[in-house]
C-alpha cells in the first residue's frame, strides 16, 4: 500500500493532493533526525525500483552533509565575531595601558629632572669639592632620566633601543665635563640592539661611571680619544670602554677600592650576572660581558 506506516495526518495529505505514489527518506545527522525527503507520484500507483531508492538516498546523504556544513559554517561565523569583539577589547585595553605606561614614563623622567635641579639649586654656593660630587649624582639621576625619556617616546615600552640611549648619554656627558672634554674625542661602535629596562638601567650606569671617570681624571694634558663598543657574540653581550689617557695606577685595586664610582661598577656588574676585566698600562680598559636575556 502506498499509505502504508503513515500516519492519518500524513493520509490527509496524500489524500487532499490525489497522491498516488510516495516515497520518503529521512535526512540524518548521526542518529538525529533533521528532516524527511519526499517524493510523490499522483497519476498512479507505482513501485519504487532500488536504483531510485538508493539515488534519493544519496540525495538525503548529499543533503545532511549540506545542512551539517552550513550549521559548522554558521557556528564559526559566530565563533569568529565573539573573537572579533574580543580582540578589539582587548586591544582597546592595550591602548590604554600603553597611554598609561607612557605616562608613567614621563612623570618618572620629570621627576629625576627635578630631583636634578633641586640637587643643584640646593647646593649652589658650596665648596668646589662638594660641587663636583653633587654633579656626579646628577649625571647618575640623568642617565636614568634618559632610559625613561626613551621609554616614553618609543612604541616598544618594555625595551630599550641602547645604541641611540648610549649616544645620547655619552652627549649629555661631554656637555657636563665641558671643560675636561674640549679637546678630547670619542668613536661608537655599538650594535643596533633593543634592552629590557633592568639590564639598560643597570648598563646605563656603568658606562655613565667609567666615561666620566675618563673625562675627569685620564686626560691631564686635555687631549685624547675614548673608545666606546658594544657587540653580541652567541649569547652574551660585549662592552669596552677604552681611551689612551695616563692609565691606572700599577698598585689599585678595583675590587676593593673607596671610590664610589667602581663600588657602583663592581655592584651593577653583578646586577648584570656579568664579569668586569679592567687593563691600565696603556690607557685604560674595561670591559664588561654579560649574558643575554
Amino acid at each position: 500500500m502506498y499509505n502504508e506506516g503513515l500516519t492519518p495526518c500524513h493520509i490527509d495529505i496524500l489524500a487532499l493532493f490525489q497522491i498516488r505514489a510516495n516515497l520518503i527518506v529521512p535526512i540524518l545527522n548521526g542518529n538525529d533526525l533533521w528532516g524527511l525527503l519526499c517524493i510523490h507520484q499522483c497519476s498512479a500507483p507505482r513501485h519504487w525500483e532500488a536504483e531510485e531508492v538508493s539515488l534519493v538516498q544519496q540525495i538525503s546523504n548529499q543533503l545532511a552533509i549540506a545542512i551539517q556544513q552550513a550549521s559548522l559554517y554558521q557556528q564559526v561565523q559566530e565563533e569568529l565575531a565573539d573573537k572579533e569583539a574580543l580582540y578589539m577589547q582587548l586591544a582597546n585595553e592595550l591602548h590604554q595601558k600603553k597611554v598609561l605606561l607612557k605616562e608613567v614614563h614621563h612623570r618618572v623622567k620629570n621627576n629625576l629632572q627635578v630631583m636634578s635641579s633641586l640637587l643643584r639649586m640646593q647646593f649652589r654656593k658650596t665648596t668646589p669639592e662638594l660641587k663636583i660630587l653633587i654633579e656626579e649624582y646628577q649625571n647618575r639621576i640623568q642617565s636614568m632620566a634618559l632610559i625613561h625619556a626613551q621609554l616614553h617616546n618609543n612604541e616598544d615600552l618594555a625595551n630599550i633601543n641602547f645604541r641611540e640611549y648610549i649616544s645620547d648619554l655619552i652627549a649629555n656627558l661631554f656637555q657636563c665635563y665641558v671643560n675636561h672634554s674640549e679637546h678630547i674625542e670619542y668613536k661608537l661602535d655599538v650594535i643596533n640592539i633593543f634592552l629590557p629596562l633592568e639590564q639598560s638601567i643597570s648598563l646605563g650606569l656603568i658606562i655613565n661611571e667609567l666615561i666620566s671617570n675618563t673625562l675627569k681624571y685620564a686626560f691631564p694634558s686635555g687631549y685624547g680619544e675614548i673608545n666606546i663598543q658594544l657587540t653580541q657574540a652567541e649569547h652574551q653581550y660585549h662592552l669596552i670602554v677604552a681611551d689612551d689617557g695616563i692609565g691606572l695606577p700599577p698598585d689599585l685595586d678595583l675590587a676593593n677600592t673607596e671610590s664610589l664610582g667602581m663600588q657602583l661598577v663592581n655592584s651593577l656588574t653583578d646586577q648584570l650576572e656579568g664579569t668586569l676585566l679592567y687593563n691600565g698600562e696603556k690607557g685604560t680598559k674595561f670591559q664588561v660581558f654579560f649574558p643575554v636575556v
